[in-house]
C-alpha cells in the first residue's frame, strides 16, 4: 500500500498539468510573466502606416502633376497675361488641411523640382517662389480655417494671391526690365479669380474626399 501511494505521488508530481491542479494562479502567472522589454521597431502596424503614407504621398503628387498638366492646356484666365487657374493648389490645400502639413510642403517642393527638370531653371525658380510664398500664407491660415474662423474661399484666395506675388518677385529677378508695377493689379485680380475657382472646387469635392488626419 505504501509503495502504491508513493508511485501515485510521483506520478502526480511528474504530470505536466499538476501545477495547474495544485496552484492554478501561480502556474498562469509563471507562464505569462516576462521581464524582457518589447521591441516596437519591428511592429507590422507601424510599417504598414509608413507604407500607407508613402503610397498616399505618391498618389497626391501624381494628382498634382496631372492637374498642372490640365491647367497648362486650359485657356489663360486673363488674356492679357498668361496666368493659370492653379488647379494643383487644390491638392496642396487639401493635404495641408486634412492630411499632413509636412506632406503638403513636400508637394510644393516636388512640384518645383519637377518644373526645374522639365522646363529649366527659370520655370523651377518661378514655381518654387510662388509655391513658397503661398505655402507660408497657407500655414498661417491653416488653423483658423480648420476652426472655421477663415472660410475655405478666403483661404484659397489668399493662397492664390500670394502665389502670384511670389512668381512676380522671381520674374523681377530674372527680368529686371519687366514692368511689374503695371502688371501687379492684373496679378492681384487674377489671384482673386483663380483662388475663388479653386476654393469653390475644393468645397464641392470636400464631401467626397476622406479625412486622413491620423497620418500627420
Amino acid at each position: 500500500m505504501r509503495d502504491s501511494g508513493e508511485k501515485k505521488e510521483m506520478n502526480r508530481n511528474s504530470d505536466p498539468g499538476s501545477a495547474l491542479h495544485n496552484d492554478p494562479g501561480n502556474a498562469l502567472h509563471s507562464e505569462s510573466r516576462t521581464d524582457r522589454p518589447v521591441d516596437l521597431r519591428g511592429d507590422p502596424l507601424s510599417s504598414r502606416s509608413a507604407a500607407r503614407r508613402l503610397a498616399l504621398g505618391g498618389v497626391l503628387f501624381s494628382l498634382t502633376l496631372v492637374l498642372t498638366w490640365l491647367d497648362s492646356h486650359l485657356p489663360p484666365l486673363l488674356p492679357i497675361i498668361p496666368t493659370r487657374y492653379g488647379l494643383a493648389n487644390i491638392v496642396v490645400m487639401f493635404t495641408l488641411l486634412f492630411v499632413s502639413v509636412r506632406l503638403g510642403a513636400s508637394l510644393v517642393l516636388l512640384k518645383a523640382g519637377f518644373a526645374f527638370l522639365i522646363r529649366g531653371a527659370m520655370a523651377g525658380g518661378i514655381s518654387l517662389a510662388g509655391g513658397t510664398v503661398s505655402l507660408i500664407i497657407l500655414l498661417l491660415l491653416c488653423r483658423p480655417c480648420r476652426n472655421g474662423r477663415v472660410s475655405l474661399l478666403l483661404y484659397s484666395v489668399f493662397s492664390a494671391v500670394a502665389h502670384n506675388l511670389g512668381q512676380a518677385l522671381m520674374l523681377v529677378i530674372f527680368y529686371s526690365s519687366l514692368p511689374i508695377l503695371q502688371l501687379l493689379p492684373l496679378l492681384l485680380i487674377d489671384g482673386v479669380i483663380s483662388g475663388a475657382v479653386t476654393g469653390l472646387l475644393l468645397g464641392l469635392l470636400l464631401p467626397l474626399l476622406p479625412r486622413m488626419e491620423g497620418l500627420k
